[in-house]
């Protein structure tokens, strides 16, 4: 964990270091289609290594005067501990299901809206069939719900049936419907290809961690210790604990209440 600072000149360090890193800053990536979105992706977490979790979803309001829903993880139902808001006697309560993809791009029907007050932000390219293509081209977590009628869980569990493997093709994941109660999703797969060097290589931290939000950035590390750390442990470096392999990480953290592969939730 970050340590207390003592001495002036210690916290100018610290604040100036801070303050240098808060450029190079990278929260996590994620996945959110709108109505009509298309995205190409290749899962990264493979059936057994999807993470289930329960959350309580708050209504709030934006500066703007926006209304939104955060979620917020529930580690009384997803792992058998203590819970401020079950305490609280909040009850909406949901299920969701996290996994890491690489999203290639994402089709949408209108322009960037951000090019309207951002002079940086992409122009997206208009393709021959006239949608907006965003280049993403990288890893990002996917927390989603199960969908209506478990139509994402059993979708996965069916083509992990099938192939014996998510990891084995692209997939195109779209979604159609804007409010809560006319959206769905679906989620078709390419032919068989091989699995490309380049996502191969990429290094994720715990997904499990993320989800707990111990987690909170993919870089830089020293400036998010996880919050799992016991004080022996921080003698190791934070980077080698973050970035250990995948199914390293999980069989050591592996959650107390069920364990969460797509194999364990559904059977055709």
């Amino acid at each position: 964990m970050a340590s207390l600072k003592v001495g002036l000149d210690e916290i100018l360090k610290d604040n100036a270091a801070y303050a240098a890193s808060k450029g190079k800053r990278n929260f996590i990536p994620t996945l959110r289609l709108a109505d009509g979105d298309r995205a190409r992706i290749r899962f990264i977490t493979d059936a057994s290594d999807v993470v289930r979790s329960f959350v309580h979803s708050i209504k709030k309001t934006s500066q703007s005067g926006k209304e939104y829903t955060e979620t917020l993880y529930c580690p009384k139902l997803s792992e058998q501990e203590s819970c401020d808001l079950c305490k609280a006697g909040d009850i909406n309560i949901s299920r969701r299901m996290h996994m890491w993809l690489y999203v290639y791009e994402i089709l949408h029907k209108f322009q960037n809206p951000a090019i309207k007050t951002n002079a940086e932000a992409e122009v997206w390219k208009k393709n021959q069939k006239g949608l907006y293509v965003e280049e993403v081209n990288k890893a990002v977590w996917w927390s989603t719900g199960e969908g209506k009628g478990q139509y994402i869980l059993k979708a996965l569990a069916n083509y992990n049936t099938k192939y014996d493997t998510l990891l084995d093709r692209e997939y195109e994941i779209s979604r159609s419907g804007s409010g809560m109660q006319d959206t769905t999703y679906s989620i078709t797969p390419e032919s068989v290809s091989e699995y490309p060097d380049n996502i191969k290589a990429i290094k994720l931290p715990n997904l499990q961690e993320i989800v707990r939000g111990n987690i909170v950035s993919l870089v830089p590390l020293d400036t998010q210790q996880q919050k799992a750390e016991t004080p022996s442990e921080t003698k190791t470096s934070t980077a080698e604990k973050v970035f250990l392999k995948k199914k390293v990480m999980q069989r050591k953290n592996s959650f107390n209440h069920e364990n969460l592969g797509l194999c364990n939730q559904f059977k055709p």
